[in-house]
């Protein structure tokens, strides 16, 4: 038992002895910052034992990181010297990790950038750092000056009036941090070998291992909550009885997968709509919702009209959305109306003006408007026409899966009516300088549920 316990003792570096060192002396000398460690221990012990959840949820995080940790062993890269690491990143990264992946709408994301972390060169550096440490009586020296100009630096960041302060505190923190790498650098190329050493490698590749197995468990455990959800939600009208068991859950898991804003918005569709009231059968509930989805489904919303990305469509055919910007947005629980323009060149008087218009279920028109000024140079206005006919086109073959537009534009007034769309273009001379051209793309028959009749 001494021996595992001198074993653990000596994987402690000279950086992690003198941080605790100096925590200790802080809270034996230093009463506030006691009282807040003690607040602290008692709110989390609190917190753990009254939250079912939160305690269900740590308790599974364990015993899943014991279960990696138990393997590394068996597999000859783990060991008792690599104790207080795989502590210390299950604290402060395995949890993290979790909690984000959880949370953000972008877990793609969230795992990407966790796992290019770890095996990144900051990381890499970061190794040797903690490999090739300062002696442990400068370290006790070097950390409260460095602490105390981080805080200098923190305080007068953005306060004109301290900026000499600013500047002098970030200038001392470079000198120090230079200095550092410096002395690593040059222990490391006397000694280059110490990197290689069976130990110091196990040490590095362990959190990269932990990391990438604790990426497929989040993405369990947030499929896992968000039909949790799902299920919920879909008992919470008593009104309607809803057939709901695994079944149902899994019939809307295949027709949602890992979209989740999609589920969300499928589940929205359901328990703010009166279908449910006419049928409860899930196929025929998500044939009702690609119906009435069809109209740029993807910018529907559960929770409101997401006009950024309406009105950002135009971005993904080379028009930098940078060239835009909002006139008006309204938002709420019910109908929805934003629209943005393009900035043209300084000496153009032309204006284009794209809107869209909608519920919190569906898009039901959006609109391009053109202010031709005569005012505006030949060469610029024939750049204004162009941009124009190039945007209602774009949307045009959107709707009508690509589908060419084959009509000048800017001189002809005509309505295509088809099965799910209709399609005005119109102009009206406005006065002697202006003219202004319109084309709008209505869906034929947005939702008009009880739902909003009640509440709008």
């Amino acid at each position: 038992m001494k021996e595992k316990i001198s074993t653990i003792i000596s994987s402690f570096n000279n950086n992690e002895i003198a941080i605790l060192l100096l925590l200790v002396i802080l809270l034996i000398f230093f009463k506030p910052l006691r009282t807040f460690f003690v607040s602290v221990i008692k709110i989390l012990v609190e917190f753990f034992i009254k939250n079912k959840s939160i305690r269900a949820m740590v308790i599974e995080l364990i015993v899943y990181f014991c279960i990696i940790t138990f393997f590394l062993h068996y597999i000859g890269l783990w060991n008792l010297h690599h104790f207080k690491d795989s502590i210390l990143w299950l604290l402060f990264s395995g949890f993290v990790l979790y909690k984000d992946v959880i949370i953000n709408k972008n877990w793609q994301d969230t795992m990407r950038n966790y796992i290019l972390k770890v095996i990144s060169l900051s990381a890499a550096i970061e190794f040797v750092i903690n490999i090739i440490c300062l002696p442990i009586w400068t370290l006790l020296f070097l950390i409260p000056i460095v602490c105390i100009f981080q805080m200098m630096s923190a305080y007068s960041e953005d306060k004109e009036e301290y900026k000499i302060a600013y500047d002098f505190a970030n200038n001392i923190i470079a000198i120090i941090g230079f200095g550092i790498l410096i002395y690593v650098g040059t222990k490391l190329i006397n000694n280059l070998g110490i990197l290689i050493q069976k130990e110091n490698l196990k040490a590095f590749i362990i959190p990269i291992i932990y990391t990438i197995a604790f990426c497929p468990f989040s993405l369990v455990n947030k499929i896992y909550s968000e039909y949790k959800q799902a299920y919920l939600r879909l008992t919470w009208r008593n009104d309607i009885k809803i057939p709901v068991n695994i079944k149902y859950v899994w019939k809307i898991y295949r027709f949602c997968k890992l979209d989740f804003e999609k589920l969300n918005k499928f589940l929205y569709f359901l328990t703010s709509s009166s279908y449910l009231s006419k049928t409860t059968n899930i196929d025929e509930l998500i044939i009702e919702y690609k119906k009435q989805t069809t109209f740029l489904k993807f910018d529907s919303s559960c929770v409101g009209f997401e006009i950024d990305k309406t009105l950002n469509l135009f971005s993904t055919r080379n028009i930098q959305i940078d060239d835009y910007k909002y006139v008006e947005y309204d938002d709420g629980y019910g109908n929805y109306y934003g629209s943005k323009f393009l900035k043209m060149n300084i000496r153009s008087f032309d204006n284009i003006i794209y809107s869209a218009e909608g519920t919190n279920q569906v898009i039901q028109k959006v609109q391009i408007s053109y202010l031709k000024n005569n005012l505006t140079p030949d060469n610029l206005s024939k750049k204004s026409d162009e941009t124009y006919t190039n945007l209602c086109k774009l949307l045009y073959s959107y709707c009508f899966q690509n589908t060419r537009l084959d009509k000048d534009l800017l001189k002809n007034e005509f309505t295509i009516s088809q099965e799910k769309f209709e399609i005005t273009n119109q102009i009206e001379i406005c006065n002697e300088q202006v003219t202004e051209y319109n084309f709008i793309i209505c869906v034929k028959e947005p939702i008009y549920s009880n739902y909003y009749t009640n509440n709008v």
